[in-house]
């Protein structure tokens, strides 16, 4: 039978931990359903649910026929990026790194005018710097990569 009776307003003071109350949404058999339609504008930030900033999502334009920075580093701040699109003019590869140290993928081959869009919907990233570092691109091989990633840089977690 469908829960046709109105929602229990008890345990409205845990709400989301900026204040924000869950949001309820009534469902085609009757039934409630309580924070599911409100999640995905929040992250687990590793003690507490924060709500993403959208106001804060930026993007970054390159085209580097040489190894360089994508995303200036942010002191204390991770780059997370949920959004690429990249395409090569001549035979290369390429990868993302955090900065001047560690590959955040592998090295990936594309022939000439290949590339690739990838992306996901935020608080969701496909791959993130250390805290304070850059977002760097290394490319190998002739010609130049060109394309623009969509990022928002985030607390140390």
């Amino acid at each position: 039978m469908a829960n046709t009776t109105p929602l229990d307003r008890s345990w409205k003071g845990l709400g989301w931990a900026d204040g924000t109350p869950v949001t309820a949404v009534t469902q085609p058999d009757g039934s409630r359903a309580e924070a599911v339609a409100a999640l995905g504008s929040y992250y687990w930030n590793g003690t507490a649910w924060v709500k993403v900033d959208y106001s804060t999502l930026k993007t970054a334009s390159f085209s580097l026929s040489v190894t360089g920075t994508v995303v200036n580093a942010v002191v204390g701040r991770r780059i997370k990026v949920f959004a690429v699109k990249l395409v090569v003019s001549a035979a290369a590869s390429v990868n993302f790194r955090d900065g001047t140290a560690s590959n955040l993928e592998g090295a990936q081959p594309y022939a000439a005018n290949a590339g690739y869009v990838e992306t996901v919907t935020p608080p969701a990233f496909l791959f993130a710097t250390s805290p304070g570092s850059s977002l760097d691109l290394v490319v190998s091989g002739g010609g130049t990569a060109t394309g623009r990633v969509s990022y928002w840089d985030s607390d140390a977690v």
